[in-house]
């Protein structure tokens, strides 16, 4: 009866010492990064909900349009209107920066945003921005447009986008689909 119980308790401790060594081993210190990112602004404006994510409709637009096409003016032209809520009496202005795939656009001084390359994409044709006034650029990945003055509440800041032929190619654009993602930030000169 005794060597019964010499032989069970062998057994399970073999059996405790294969248990642990299945168990994964614990992770070595360094084996990752963690990276933090953010700001710290004096009570901004919130972004309304309408305004974080929206599609601009450039409709159809014919070949000819591109051949008498002239800075600053972009083709088929619109407005993207950005709301901001929530504004408090400490922040009196606020500028947009977009922030995109660049390219640079016949006759603009800065960059574009590029539409996207594949089958049935339109070819040699990006998007220019101008600021709030219609005709000042704003150039993806470059300054904020000018800062327009802001109120307590509620308010709204306008960009506009065209289309433009891109520099250094052929003088005419190409026919197909356009499509194209950006983001913008609210900056608080």
């Amino acid at each position: 009866m005794k060597t019964n119980k010499i032989i069970l308790s062998a057994l399970v401790a073999a059996g405790m010492m294969s248990g642990l060594a299945a168990m994964p081993a614990m992770a070595a210190a360094g084996d990752g990064t963690l990276n933090f990112t953010g700001s710290v602004v004096d009570a901004a404006c919130t972004v309304a909900p309408d305004s974080k994510n929206m599609t601009v409709d450039f409709g159809t637009i014919g070949l000819v349009a591109f051949q008498n096409n002239s800075y600053p003016f972009g083709i088929n032209n619109k407005s993207i209107k950005i709301e901001l809520t929530n504004c408090p009496s400490t922040i009196s202005s606020a500028a947009v920066a977009i922030v995109g795939n660049s390219v640079p656009v016949f006759g603009y001084d800065g960059e574009g945003l590029a539409v996207d390359e594949g089958a049935g994409s339109a070819k040699d044709v990006a998007i220019m921005f101008a600021g709030t006034d219609g005709h000042v650029a704003l150039y993806v990945n470059g300054p904020s447009s000018a800062a327009v003055p802001l109120t307590e509440g509620v308010n709204t800041i306008i960009v506009s986008a065209g289309l433009k032929v891109r520099d250094g190619v052929s003088a005419n654009a190409s026919a197909g689909t356009i499509s194209a993602t950006a983001q913008y930030n609210i900056v608080y000169p």
